[in-house]
């Protein structure tokens, strides 16, 4: 895992920025504390020895595991932290879960430090910088000018695009799959002032994705700022997520009117 130094940054899009959608306003100054972040999304390899199975496809031990949805990615947080010795950070409570940020253990991203990890503090439009995506910085059908040319079969091996680096050095964070977030999908709210270490709506529908896939063509769904969700019992041939570790304090959500909690 690669540290992300905590630091501050303008999440989410200026008003002027055609490329975003409204979800992505009003932007807002965060605050995150320092963590510690997979430089890659989690590979079917370390998902089958810790879950002893794999639903990857298709199936490669180096490819990022997909077809997982968020309460997999729970259990698998849980399962990894009991197997090298860390306290686990969710415990299951009825129909929702209580994060408890005291814990050493994995868990997701927040929504805010996944797009802190993969900006920093200077704002990149994408992890590597400004650039428009291309063959050499990542995976996704965004990068080739043809949508009928760029269709794709699944994800890359992770890590096959060393120069799409984000400034913390984290990979993958533009195309390969989507990532699931902690957070509850919602709309940003005006505040005044810098928000520290914000944890997202305290109830919703669906769960945060970040990062795009090989499935996008629009380049607009590669940038740091885009978003996008699922229901949290889901699962998607583009969709699979990345741990992180940080001690925090705790946490509880519970899960919105008539969604089932699996």
């Amino acid at each position: 895992m690669a540290v992300i130094v905590g630091g501050r940054f303008w999440m989410g899009s200026a008003d002027e920025d055609v490329s975003a959608r409204p979800d992505e306003r009003p932007r807002r100054q965060v605050l995150v504390a320092a963590f510690r972040m997979g430089v890659y999304p989690t590979t079917q390899r370390l998902y089958r020895e810790v879950m002893g199975t794999n639903p990857g496809l298709p199936a490669s031990d180096e490819l990022p595991v997909n077809n997982v949805n968020w309460w997999d990615a729970i259990e698998f947080c849980n399962r990894l932290s009991a197997l090298r010795g860390f306290g686990p950070a969710y415990q299951l409570e009825g129909e929702g879960v209580i994060w408890n940020r005291e814990a050493n253990g994995y868990r997701l991203p927040t929504e805010a430090e996944w797009e802190y990890a993969a900006r920093g503090t200077r704002g990149r439009m994408y992890p590597w910088g400004d650039e428009p995506p291309s063959d050499q910085l990542a995976w996704s059908d965004a990068r080739i000018k043809s949508p009928v040319l760029a269709m794709r079969a699944g994800p890359s091996p992770v890590g096959y695009y060393p120069k799409g680096a984000s400034p913390f050095g984290i990979l993958d964070m533009a195309g390969n799959v989507w990532e699931w977030c902690w957070d509850w999908y919602g709309d940003y709210q005006a505040v005044e002032g810098p928000v520290s270490n914000p944890v997202g709506p305290s109830i919703g529908y669906g769960r945060v994705l970040r990062g795009g896939s090989w499935r996008v063509v629009a380049k607009n769904r590669l940038r740091a700022a885009a978003r996008h969700f699922m229901f949290a019992s889901a699962k998607n041939a583009d969709v699979g997520f990345r741990c992180v570790r940080g001690s925090m304090q705790a946490h509880s959500a519970k899960p919105a009117g008539g969604q089932p909690a699996r």
